[in-house]
């Protein structure tokens, strides 16, 4: 009977190392792709795909057979030339509410003395 237990006791602390394993696994993988799509919106605010907005624009992106949205924002910095982008990114379609997943940041400006 105590060996029943033991062995009882010993699988309940398998199942919740198994169930807290998984959980993370799921998370590590929504913010390593989160990352993904923040760093790809710099890049494409980098290259003028998308035309600036005023201070913030925000889109949705079909990625890895999910919905994501993003909120992209730009901040003047001390350097006239040069300012300061942030992507936050967020599971689900824009009308989700939650907190992001991921946040990058990047700077856009031209050069402020040649090369």
């Amino acid at each position: 009977m105590v060996a029943l237990m033991v062995v009882a006791m010993g699988l309940a602390a398998l199942m919740i190392t198994v169930g807290s394993t998984a959980r993370t696994s799921g998370y590590l993988r929504d913010k390593t792709l989160a990352q993904w799509l923040a760093l790809n919106r710099i890049t494409e605010v980098r290259l003028n795909l998308t035309k600036f907005g005023q201070n913030t624009d925000t889109g949705e992106v079909y990625f890895a057979n999910r919905t994501w949205h993003y909120d992209t924002r730009y901040f003047d910095t001390t350097i006239a030339t040069l300012k300061r982008i942030v992507v936050r990114v967020y599971a689900g379609d824009a009308k989700t509410k939650g907190n992001p997943i991921d946040e990058a940041t990047g700077f856009l400006g031209s050069a402020i003395a040649a090369p």
